[in-house]
């Protein structure tokens, strides 16, 4: 497993122990963590919030300590173990440690810098709830008109990347300054991040169109509809797909690390209607001039 893959699984294993932990289920998610590798700062880090949720302040020292090995300049693990100092030496009350100190509502890995995992990650499997039509209208001719911005080198470019990553059972859809590519079929299985057969071969046989493109690229990750789902927040299930299609994204040209993996928002399922559900197990992705 490369690095990169095994920061990526890592991240992937703090995001399920995070939503664990804020429900309450912190043995559950040490377990999660457990299971990782030791020279992973975003675990260590987990573990250590999770061990000072639960009162162990020498094993949260312990895992901040070991975060300070690998980073000696990290600023939360400096934090911590300085915390953990002065409540060990009387100078400081025990407050509560947060499980996640950083992020927004939408979770967001950027693979090239520090993992940032928000807080409004959700621990739930499918919890996109109704799905709606997302407002960017198909690029069916290649040819995009001007973004509102009024830049015509944009647009010009916009034209030329519509043109390269057109395909068949592909609806590329224009933004204001980028490209949604939506896959017309699911790619995913229900309940995870597995691919369907067909979809990781339609994933793969259009990431050639990439190769070789100045683009930033970012991977968006899609549940489908349940009721009684979060309004908002994304999910770790829409996580883990948009980090399994950017695994397949990754190649000459485009490493893994150049992709930024995100949860998609509930509001921004591709389709709707009686079929929505198994076309929105899928990941969107949005590709801008670079």
């Amino acid at each position: 497993m490369t690095a990169a893959l095994t920061e990526l699984t890592a991240a992937l294993a703090a995001a399920e122990a995070a939503a664990l932990a804020r429900a309450g289920q912190h043995g559950e998610a040490l377990k999660v963590l457990a299971a990782q590798a030791d020279d992973q700062p975003v675990v260590l880090d987990l573990q250590a919030r999770v061990h000072a949720q639960l009162g162990d302040l020498a094993a949260a020292d312990r895992a901040w300590k070991r975060v300070l090995d690998l980073r000696p300049e990290d600023p939360a693990a400096l934090a911590g173990c300085a915390l953990i100092a002065e409540i060990t030496e009387g100078r400081r009350r025990r407050k509560p440690v947060p499980v996640l100190a950083l992020g927004g509502a939408a979770a967001v890995l950027v693979l090239a810098a520090a993992v940032v995992l928000p807080i409004g990650l959700s621990g739930q499997a499918e919890v996109t709830p109704m799905a709606t039509a997302t407002s960017s209208p198909p690029v069916t001719s290649g040819v995009v008109r001007p973004s509102a911005a009024g830049d015509p080198r944009l647009a010009a470019r916009l034209g030329e990347l519509a043109e390269t990553l057109a395909a068949p059972g592909i609806q590329v859809r224009r933004a204001e300054r980028e490209l949604r590519i939506v896959f017309e079929d699911g790619l995913f299985q229900p309940g995870g991040n597995r691919f369907t057969a067909a979809g990781r071969r339609a994933l793969a046989e259009w990431a050639q169109r990439l190769r070789g493109a100045a683009v930033r690229v970012t991977v968006l990750g899609h549940g489908v509809a349940l009721p009684g789902g979060p309004a908002s927040g994304g999910s770790t299930v829409a996580l883990g797909r948009a980090s399994a299609a950017a695994a397949v994204l990754a190649g000459p040209g485009l490493p893994l690390s150049a992709i930024t993996v995100a949860t998609a928002e509930q509001a921004e399922a591709p389709f709707r209607g009686p079929d929505a559900a198994a076309r929105n197990r899928t990941a969107v992705v949005l590709v801008a001039p670079g």
